[in-house]
């Protein structure tokens, strides 16, 4: 937020006089002007300060005097603009979508674009054109309609069919690949700190609960501990949320970057125990400790607060109370705890350890799924799963962002979609989805068609979602739940009993309607 010249006059200071600093100004005061006035008023205070804290304190309090009179009628502007969107001339480049527009037309029956939302399931065994056929027939028609998009690629070759598609259906200048394979496609979605950064420009501290589903989508893609990580298995997700409760509302109290390796590292860094000098002096979360503190002193924004206040006494009594009982080996909950810490700290650790996750997921943003809808932007992961190259775990952990993301933005888009017809649709493609399935998919599949997003699944058979499932108490009730959810389905030919006998059961009760009338 702050203008090239005058970062280049704080970058002399000490650097902790100019993370605090810094941090106040972008957080709490708005113009650009007010910004360098403030800075001005301060600046000498602070160069003499280096070290010297009550120095730092006295100049934020000048700053903070000075850039509440002349900044505080524009914050609200600001905010707008912090938050706002980029803008372009025509978001919608000249199309309309009305729900009765016809997309397909099957043997006779028109497939329009509001049972597109209802979402679709393709089953097949390999080879029997579930994928080039069937789904990419749907795929052009929506794509021509003008469907923004968000792609997952499971299998290496996956990228090139999505383009030809895409590109024979006069999208290719919609296209954002994001892949390991050049530099130039190594785009970066810190979604976590994006967030973070939106509730600080409202003086706030960002809802734990905002992030809790996407860390939980991305431990349930990506997890190992399938018998607990995946299905309904309500303490470890209990647990989990206690975790990750406490760990991004120290990170966000602290002032540090929001990211997956940072929560790893304040759960890795808890005091197991007696707390002892040395684990004051070198632990990560010790030192966010001092500096949260030292923010809910001096930090305007925080002190006057009284959420922010209270979010503080949650953090502290949940580390230092509620956590070394969790830790204590006879504790009954202690199990679940432990899970939650292995579980999570074992993706943490990939993440803080790949430079590829770091690149794409914990530093700036390129894009975001919002363009999908935004822009038409047709988003494609290619780091696909079954890879072996660039795939496996990394894949995993990519594949869960993303999804998250995907399915936080649809779930929070506003406006009447079902009225207004200048809403773009977007269509959400998971070829081999199996190993995009997860508990929230449920709850996901029963919401997004009010919110124009075309969900479309290509798998195997019914079998290979109770698979991913199997292992979890309510596995079987879950994907029950996502099928229940999906309105077209679609098969090609397929040994799989299960998907053989859904079929069979649908087309008899169709059957035992027409016979009724």
């Amino acid at each position: 937020g702050l203008s090239a010249g005058l970062r280049n006059r704080l970058r002399g200071l000490h650097k902790d006089g100019i993370k605090i600093v810094v941090e106040a100004f972008e957080a709490m005061w708005g113009s650009e002007d007010a910004l360098v006035s403030a800075a001005n008023s301060a600046i000498d205070i602070i160069a003499r300060a280096t070290r010297d804290e009550s120095s730092v304190v006295t100049a934020i309090k000048e700053a903070d005097d000075f850039a509440l009179d002349y900044a505080g009628k524009q914050r609200a502007a600001w905010v707008d603009k912090f938050t706002a969107s980029d803008s372009w001339e025509d978001p919608n480049q000249g199309y309309t979508w009305n729900l009765d527009t016809e997309l397909v037309n099957m043997a006779g029956q028109s497939w329009t674009l509001r049972d597109s939302f209802t979402s679709t399931a393709v089953f097949g065994v390999t080879g029997s054109g579930k994928s080039m056929t069937v789904a990419h027939t749907l795929l052009a028609a929506m794509l021509e309609a003008g469907y923004g998009g968000v792609f997952f690629c499971a299998k290496p070759d996956e990228r090139e069919s999505l383009e030809r598609v895409i590109r024979k259906s006069g999208r290719g200048d919609d296209l954002v690949i994001v892949s390991a394979k050049s530099e130039a496609e190594m785009l970066g979605n810190n979604m976590l700190d994006q967030l973070a950064k939106k509730y600080a420009a409202r003086g706030e501290v960002v809802p734990v609960e905002s992030i809790l589903t996407t860390l939980l989508t991305v431990i349930e893609t990506a997890g190992t501990n399938t018998s607990e990580s995946r299905g309904s298995n309500q303490p470890f997700f209990d647990a989990m949320k206690m975790l990750v409760r406490g760990a991004a509302n120290l990170i966000n109290l602290a002032g540090e970057d929001l990211t997956i390796p940072n929560l790893g590292l304040v759960m890795q860094s808890r005091a197991e125990g007696k707390v002892t000098r040395k684990w004051e002096e070198t632990s990560y979360q010790a030192y966010l400790f001092r500096r949260a503190e030292w923010r809910m002193r001096h930090h305007a924004l925080y002190r006057r607060n009284l959420n922010v206040q209270m979010v503080w006494e949650e953090t502290q009594r949940f580390w230092k109370e509620q956590m070394p009982a969790f830790d204590n080996p006879e504790a009954k909950t202690g199990n679940f705890m432990q899970s939650c810490v292995t579980e999570f700290t074992g993706i943490s650790d990939v993440m803080m350890k790949n430079p590829l996750l770091q690149r794409l997921f914990c530093q700036g943003s390129d894009y975001s799924a919002a363009d999908a809808h935004e822009r038409g932007s047709l988003i494609i992961l290619d780091i696909a799963i079954e890879d072996q190259e660039y795939g496996g775990m990394v894949g995993k952990i990519a594949a869960g962002i993303l999804m998250a993301d995907t399915m936080r933005t649809a779930l929070s888009r506003s406006g009447n979609t079902n009225a207004d017809d200048s809403m773009r649709p977007v269509v959400h493609y998971c070829d081999e989805a199996q190993h995009f399935v997860v508990k929230e998919l449920s709850k996901y599949l029963s919401t997004v068609r009010s919110k124009r997003y075309a969900f479309v699944a290509i798998t195997q058979g019914v079998t290979s979602f109770h698979d991913v499932f199997a292992a979890s108490p309510g596995g079987k009730e879950t994907v029950a739940t996502i099928l229940q959810n999906i309105a077209t389905w679609v098969t090609c030919q397929t040994p799989d009993k299960a998907t053989r006998d859904l079929f069979s059961e649908a087309c008899g009760q169709y059957k035992q309607r027409l016979r009724g009338h």
